[in-house]
Parts: structure tokens; C-alpha cells; sequence
């Protein structure tokens, strides 16, 4: 058998992909349906031949039209030896139309892996094709509550690096990301020191800089791994945390529009990102000893910034407890991707009635077992999420509607090719609902983690 793979369309238009001819020469797989109906999706196997045959020849074909209309094609390539940085699975727009990151007659390269899924998603929400751009516009969402926004997460976000732990750490059991807090921008309580802080506020800085998006900081697992003694509930005391806000009051564009009783789920991506960038940073924890962690406005990192400024409450400092953001997160608990992918859909399905109920976390990750965590010759938390990947996007897609689909998609290996944000943004173009108020802000993609 040779090198076998999938193609996973995603139809997130209002319109039919109809296939209008495919080719292929020594592939033993390659067969795509005439039709993916808007809404739908189609995963297809495509496999090379094994044997006495010149693997430079390799080469297949899919040309699809949108909605049967010429003018707007786009087709599907197998190459082997296309070019460097190229292959061997691509997709062309054959100058017919351009979308928010690719221009007209770009060619993408989409990530192949052996026996994993390809995605590929599409998605508008115009119904007049002659004048549709494929992008995703502030217009289209700034009207969405983020219980009704769908965006992606990264888990553990801060964990791209190993520098140092106690208890057992190591890399295979500590780092989550492949990517920094940067990188994860742009597209482990066991104990290990992940990124520092004072380089995650910098990237976050440098990003707000340019993009007007919606950052939501999620502080959760506050441990003092410098002096860990096996105790996973030694918590960060209160000085600890005084001290850390100290340094998080760094940020640029903390977000000061709201009460510290106001749930911001209930508030909309204009009431955030109306005017400009903003910053929310989440405290979920507790402090060594029990209770949460003081956010009242007379401990001293609410009122005190490095510089001379001065807040008056605990919003207007952009720092809030975890009841201002109620998510429900409950992760599945097993390196099992079947118990997984169905036990994370089934929450979905029974608290997530419609798009007012509480927002959901859907916790795509796959936990490491005792043997993972002490042994490295077993699975890394990275590979477990690769493994994840390939049954996140045909799994979610046809379990989804209008009335139930999660808020944040939550991922370890959070990738730099754009596939989890894609998903997102297909969500919200195809189930949430239309934003009608038109604005003349164009800025988009809002992304989630916790570090």
C-alpha cells in the first residue's frame, strides 16, 4: 500500500461545491463527490502507489465550481516535487476569487500528514456570489455576545517551553504548545517552568500593537514550582500574586468598560473591540491556604501600575474573577480519542441548548496516563495532540447547529496554519447569527488561552 491520506471540505457557503472533473495518475485513491451542499462537509481518502513507479509523477486533480459558476473555481492538488515549501497537498483559487488571507490565484498549502485529516474550509455569508469576498469582516460579528461567538483556545498557552521543574517534569509531559504566546497570536501543573512571563506580556504587547483584536488571558494552576514539594495543591500565596500583577499590569489595552459584577459574556465584540484592541485577563484560582485570589480594589496590584496611573476598581484594571466569565469547562480525563471526541461532544450537546446558555469549552485535548507522564519513550502531551487533530474536524462539524456549538475550541499544539481559527470562523459564519449593523471597523479573529 502506499502513503494514504484525507481531504476534509468543509462548506461553510451558501452555496454548492460541484465537482467539475478530477484526474489522477499513479494514485491508487482518488475519488471526490460531485456534490458538498452548502453546510456539509466530505472527508475523502486519497492514497499514492507503492511500487516500480517514478514517485516525481505523482499527481491528481479535483476542480471544484461554486455553486456551478466558472468564474469562481477552485481546485484540488496532489503533487509530488511541486517546490520548495509546496506539496505535496494544495489548493488553488485559479484567479477566481481571494479570501481574508489569500489573495486572487493564490495556491495554499494544506497540512498533509499520513492518515490524518487535511482540512480545508470555506466559508461566506453572502447570497449574491458575483460580489462576495471570502472573508470574515468585524461587520459580521460585532453584534455577537461572546456567548454567541465561537473562537479558538489554546491549553496551557504558555507552555512552549521547558526551562526547568520539579516533581518528574519534562518536556513530554509539560510542553502543551509547539508555538510561543507570539506565535499563537499570530495564527502542565507537574511542575516545569514554561514561558516567562515578562516575554509573554511583551509578545502580547507587540501583537495589540498592530491588530485591534480581543485577547482573553485565562490564569489558572498558579503553582510555585520554584519551590515544589510534590504538593499539587501548593498555590501561589497572596504576595505571590500581588507580585505577578505587579508585572501583568505591563499589559497594553487592558480592557476598562465594565463593572466588576458585569457578566462579559453578555457583552459584545463592539462593547470590546468597538474602538480599539483590548486585553481581559481572567484569574480562575485559588491562593496558598484557600480563597480566591484578592482582586479588591485595596490590594496593592489593582491600584498600582509601574508607572504612575491609578485604577479605582477592579475592572477598570481589566483584571476579573472567574464568575465575570462563567465557562463551562469540564476535560475528559483520558488518552483515549474515542472517549474523548464522544464524551467533549455529548457535554456539548447537554449544556449547550442554544446560543444564550452558559459558553461551552470544548476540551479537544487527550490527558497523559501515569505510564505518558513518568516514562518518555511513551506519548508526549504533543503527541497526543496530534492524534486529537485528526478527528476534531469531521467529528464537529455535522454535530453542530444554529441552537448548539461550542464557544472556544480548546487545543494542545496549537498550529501556526491557521486550521482551528478557520473552524471557528466557519462556526460563526454558518451558525451564529447575522450581524445587520454595518460599521466601518475591519478587524476580526479573536482568540483565547491561558497560560
Amino acid at each position: 500500500m502506499g502513503i494514504g491520506s484525507y481531504v476534509l471540505l468543509i462548506n461553510a457557503t451558501p452555496w454548492s461545491f460541484n465537482l467539475v472533473e478530477q484526474y489522477s495518475h499513479q494514485m491508487s485513491t482518488w475519488d471526490f463527490p460531485a456534490v458538498v451542499e452548502n453546510g456539509g462537509s466530505a472527508r475523502v481518502y486519497m492514497e499514492d502507489q507503492e511500487g516500480f513507479v517514478n514517485k516525481n509523477d505523482d499527481r491528481a486533480e479535483a476542480l471544484y465550481a461554486i455553486n456551478n459558476d466558472s468564474d469562481f473555481e477552485f481546485e484540488i492538488l496532489y503533487r509530488v516535487g511541486y517546490g520548495p515549501g509546496l506539496g505535496p497537498l494544495l489548493v488553488s483559487y485559479n484567479e477566481s476569487f481571494h479570501t481574508i488571507s489569500s489573495p486572487t490565484g493564490a495556491t495554499l498549502t494544506l497540512d498533509w500528514t499520513q492518515n490524518q485529516d487535511a482540512p480545508f474550509i470555506l466559508a461566506s455569508l453572502d447570497t449574491d456570489l458575483s460580489s462576495a469576498i471570502f472573508v470574515t469582516s468585524y461587520d459580521r460579528i460585532e453584534c455577537l455576545t461572546l456567548r454567541e461567538l465561537a473562537m479558538p483556545g489554546s491549553h496551557d498557552s504558555g507552555m512552549s517551553q521547558f526551562n526547568g521543574g520539579r516533581g518528574g517534569a519534562s518536556p513530554t509531559n509539560v510542553k502543551t504548545q509547539t508555538l510561543d504566546f507570539g506565535g499563537q497570536l499570530r495564527v502542565g501543573w507537574l511542575g516545569g517552568n514554561g514561558q516567562s512571563i515578562a516575554s509573554i506580556i511583551e509578545q502580547v504587547n507587540n501583537f495589540t500593537a498592530s491588530n485591534s483584536e480581543l485577547i482573553i488571558l485565562d490564569l489558572s494552576h498558579g503553582l510555585d514550582t520554584d519551590n515544589f514539594d510534590g504538593d499539587p495543591k501548593n498555590h501561589l500565596t497572596e504576595e505571590n500574586w500581588n507580585d505577578l500583577m505587579t508585572v501583568l499590569v505591563q499589559l497594553n489595552y487592558l480592557f476598562n468598560g465594565s463593572d466588576s459584577s458585569r457578566d462579559l459574556s453578555n457583552m459584545s465584540v463592539s462593547d470590546f473591540i468597538g474602538t480599539g484592541p483590548a486585553v481581559v485577563v481572567i484569574v480562575r484560582d485559588k491562593v496558598e491556604g484557600g480563597g480566591n485570589v484578592d482582586l479588591s480594589t485595596s490590594s496593592p496590584h489593582v491600584y498600582c501600575t509601574p508607572v504612575t496611573a491609578t485604577v479605582t476598581t477592579v475592572a477598570q484594571a481589566g483584571f476579573f474573577q472567574d464568575s465575570a466569565l462563567p465557562v463551562y469547562n469540564n476535560y475528559s480525563d483520558t488518552d483515549r480519542l474515542d472517549v474523548m471526541a464522544n464524551d467533549q461532544l455529548q457535554k456539548m450537546l447537554e449544556n449547550r441548548q442554544n446560543p444564550e446558555s452558559e459558553m461551552f469549552l470544548l476540551s479537544w485535548t487527550l490527558t497523559q496516563s501515569t505510564r505518558d507522564i513518568f516514562n518518555p519513550a511513551f506519548a508526549s502531551i504533543l503527541d497526543l495532540a496530534a492524534k486529537a487533530k485528526v478527528a476534531l474536524w469531521s467529528s464537529l462539524w455535522n454535530k453542530m447547529s444554529s441552537q448548539q456549538y461550542p464557544n472556544v475550541l480548546m487545543v494542545d499544539a496549537f498550529q501556526g496554519n491557521g486550521d482551528v481559527t478557520a473552524m471557528a470562523l466557519a462556526i460563526n459564519y454558518h451558525f451564529a447569527k447575522i450581524c445587520t449593523v454595518p460599521s466601518s471597523f475591519g478587524h476580526t479573529i479573536l482568540r483565547t488561552g491561558g497560560f
